[in-house]
């Protein structure tokens, strides 16, 4: 795993600006259209786009962003991958709304209230923490192996996804780390009003999905670019004898 390249991938793609500004653009529309569902092909767009970049990434593909030429591909692996997202994200979902719902009911006085707060926060932020370290290189190889099996279940064969994870923890915890440092720099990022959020809709979505295929080219190997089938060319149509 390599930071340089992964950008190198980026800047020596000739049409990276307008690859990476369709990105931004759907980012924003789906961030915008998710309270009212809608955004939700938004998403499912864009992560079966980083379904892609992935495969291309563990293909060895030297400028491995792929073209928009035809968005309706990404929709159905990428809704596959979104609706694997929500469900490895259901234990945050209950511990959110566990420490809501002790919040809540703690009532009394501003003291306990506010003891009450801190010592749920230590007992549930630790296990939240975890949770999601843990998720982070496991849904990355799930990602990785659906590249190339395109098939729900793939995300939720934790045995394989178990081997993998411990066979390569040096991959792991670098991925875990570089994530990390991605999610510092755009938080850096978004204090730059409009210029810096629009560079976070554009850089989001490619660099996590660059990261993802190196890793999972590291963890679990590489493999065969897929090739577009030749069209063969249309026969001549037979000359009539006189």
């Amino acid at each position: 795993m390599n930071l340089s390249s992964l950008l190198n991938s980026i800047l020596n793609d000739r049409d990276y600006i307008v690859k990476l500004a369709i990105v931004a653009a759907l980012t924003v529309v789906s961030i915008v259209f998710t309270p009212i569902l809608i955004g939700l092909a938004g998403w499912a767009l864009l992560l079966g786009y980083q379904v892609s970049l992935v495969r291309n990434v563990r293909s060895g593909d030297p400028t491995p962003l792929p073209l928009w030429d035809h968005m309706t591909r990404f929709l159905t692996p990428g809704a596959n991958v979104l609706m694997a997202f929500l469900i490895y994200n259901v234990p945050n979902l209950f511990f959110g709304c566990g420490w809501a719902f002790i919040i809540g009911v703690s009532g009394g006085s501003q003291i306990v209230g506010n003891t009450v707060t801190v010592a749920s926060i230590c007992c549930l932020l630790p296990v939240i923490l975890i949770y999601n370290v843990l998720m982070l290189p496991f849904f990355a190889l799930g990602m990785g192996r659906f590249a190339e099996e395109p098939r729900l279940s793939t995300f939720f064969a934790f045995g394989q996804l178990y081997d993998d994870l411990s066979a390569n923890m040096g991959d792991a915890v670098q991925y875990v780390v570089y994530t990390l440092v991605t999610l510092l720099v755009i938080g850096l990022l978004a204090i730059i009003p409009i210029l810096g959020w629009i560079f976070i809709a554009a850089l989001w979505v490619p660099i996590m999905g660059l990261l993802t295929g190196q890793f999972s080219r590291a963890a679990i190997g590489s493999i065969k670019p897929v090739k577009s089938k030749p069209v063969k060319p249309a026969s001549a149509a037979p000359r009539t004898r006189r």
